[in-house]
């Protein structure tokens, strides 16, 4: 009896499952094609590189801070011309019982 390691195993495993089908091989190939035309396809036509075409070479990573720091929304500017914020309304008291009030029909 031969002694054969895990990899050559699950080879086999998944050699032998893939040669005995038939509608799998039709699904593998139609997934395949898909994959292509995602990332081979679409990202030459709809992605193109914008950092490459944007940034001059050596300072891409400071064009993209810069990108980031643009884009990332500012805090409102404090009320009343930079006083101190207004205390929130007083809180109603919670119901007695300790947990929330059942209604009773």
């Amino acid at each position: 009896m031969e002694k054969h390691g895990f990899w050559y195993k699950a080879f086999h495993l998944y050699y032998d499952g893939f040669r005995n089908m038939r509608l799998g091989k039709t699904l593998w190939l139609i997934i395949g094609i898909k994959l292509v035309i995602i990332f081979l396809v679409l990202k030459v036509f709809f992605f193109p590189n914008y950092i490459k075409q944007h940034a001059e070479k050596g300072q891409e990573a400071e064009f993209v801070a810069e990108k980031m720091s643009s884009l990332s929304p500012q805090p409102p500017p404090p009320k009343g011309g930079g006083a101190a914020m207004e205390p929130l309304p007083p809180q109603p008291p919670p119901p007695k019982g300790g947990g929330a009030a059942m209604r009773t029909y």
